[in-house]
């Protein structure tokens, strides 16, 4: 749906095209788009001249010199194109056709039939419906009324994100610029709006005024198929930070973006960056087999962490009899010895096909990612540390404040399976299958484990410092 700069820089552009005209002819070609009764919106908009057009909010009116006004809103797909002759043939979804006294022509296009418009009289338009609904602009808000805005929004049982979408309270922001501007004040999307601090409201204010000017001067951002006019696009996509733009890295902290649902809405936001109150802060521990991973999670416990072992989950979803059962279905009985589960000869299984580490990893990593949300849900504590071997094909690192992998040499990997008394040719299979180049080069801190203790101890402690957990 157009945003405030997309809704102004229309306005602007046909106000620049038809201001002055006079309309000679009004063809209707789609009745729902019309709140009026069809005859009267036509014969009202006969024979009368266009003196300026103005905005509120996302709606567009146009003023016209018999003291009436049209409110149009483009909704989703709408779209005004200008012609200086009239086309010999209108498109499928032209709706509404404005012919002008010169020979000039505006069209309404809309593919999805969602756009509205209604004629009101002058003097009265902004005190009924639609518009009287209609909240201000970040622009309207100054000292005369912010401090109602504020409360307004301070009294919505919402997260802050769906309550900056609701255009009652203030008008103009849509689901791009509300990432936008609660990235850049490194606000949660999340966080309910009752906890927004009136320095923060200011914030946004400031932030809603400064991205919204820019996008205006790039006559908005050009996503999907809105244009400004016929021929025209929008370039402020270009100066996006963070809508769109999931697994990309954020600018400032260089975790990669996480995207959730939000009231419904797709929403993007840095994990790190934009925490909230109400949320824990959760690291994500992973990396090579036998790389220290176990012994670097002790030094999170000893700051005051919760430690989830998502190995430890995995044991205890094998003992059920349910997930046996399930596991049978798929790998047949011969993954059982004794009614247990053979967990060798399912390994096996994994590493003669990727058809079925594909299938196991389908069947088990739901469950493991539910009891991680389930355990971290049921827990006070504000701060977890989870330990996850397949942190990114679980889909766990999406909760993840931030993601340490822990890398080790060969040597010292070796050195760490002799001593456990693993098997090393199975454990170093596994390992190959973990996708652990990929995953490093997407965590958000690598820690290189191959040192003494003393100095592994320092490095976790100096990071947990810098990121003032």
């Amino acid at each position: 749906m157009p945003e405030l700069p997309e809704v102004e820089t229309i306005k602007n552009t046909v106000e620049e095209l038809v201001k002055g005209k006079t309309i000679k002819e009004v063809i209707v070609r789609n009745d729902s788009t019309i709140v009026n009764e069809k005859t009267f919106f036509v014969e009202k908009l006969k024979n009368v001249t266009i003196l300026n057009l103005s905005r509120k909010g996302k709606f567009i009116i146009f003023h016209f010199d018999n003291k009436l006004v049209l409110i149009s809103h483009l909704r989703m797909e709408g779209k005004y194109y200008f012609y200086k002759e009239k086309p010999k043939q209108f498109k499928t979804h032209d709706l509404v056709i404005f012919e002008f006294s010169d020979g000039s022509t505006l069209i309404y296009n809309d593919t999805r039939h969602f756009g509205k418009m209604e004629i009101e009289k002058e003097d009265d338009y902004l005190t009924k419906a639609p518009l009287i609904n209609v909240g201000p602009d970040p622009f309207l808000i100054d000292d005369s009324n912010i401090k109602l805005i504020y409360e307004k929004l301070r009294k919505s049982k919402q997260c802050i994100k769906v309550t900056l979408l609701d255009q009652s309270i203030m008008s103009g922001l849509g689901n791009i610029y509300v990432d936008e501007v609660l990235f850049t004040t490194k606000i949660h999307p999340k966080e309910p709006s009752f906890n927004i601090s009136f320095e923060q409201f200011k914030d946004i204010l400031y932030e809603s005024r400064r991205i919204l000017t820019k996008a205006i001067k790039a006559h908005g951002s050009t996503i999907k198929s809105y244009h400004p006019s016929l021929n025209q696009s929008g370039s402020f996509q270009n100066e996006l930070l963070v809508y769109g733009k999931e697994n990309a890295r954020c600018p400032n902290c260089h975790h990669r973006f996480n995207k959730i649902k939000v009231g419904g809405r797709g929403t993007t936001y840095c994990a790190h960056c934009q925490r909230a109150s109400n949320e824990p802060y959760i690291v994500g521990l992973t990396g090579k087999i036998a790389a220290g991973k176990s012994t670097i999670a002790k030094i999170f416990i000893s700051k005051g962490f919760t430690y989830i072992d998502c190995d430890k989950i995995v044991h205890q979803l094998y003992e059920k009899e349910d997930i046996k059962n399930i596991l049978v279905k798929n790998f047949g009985d011969g993954i059982l010895h004794n009614g247990q589960l053979n967990r060798a000869q399912l390994a096996e299984l994994i590493f003669k096909s990727q058809k079925n580490n594909d299938k196991l990893k389908k069947l088990i990593h739901p469950l493991v990612r539910e009891k991680v949300f389930d355990e971290i849900a049921a827990r006070k504590n504000d701060k977890f540390i989870v330990e996850v071997p397949f942190i990114f094909e679980s889909g766990i690192d999406k909760i993840c404040n931030y993601i340490i992998y822990v890398d080790v040499s060969k040597k010292k990997q070796l050195a760490n399976l002799l001593a456990r008394g693993s098997n090393v040719e199975n454990m170093q299979k596994l390992d190959a299958i973990q996708q652990c180049e990929q995953n490093l080069s997407v965590a958000d801190y690598v820690i290189q484990n191959n040192c003494d203790f003393e100095t592994t101890n320092r490095k976790i402690i100096q990071l947990i410092d810098a990121l003032h957990l």
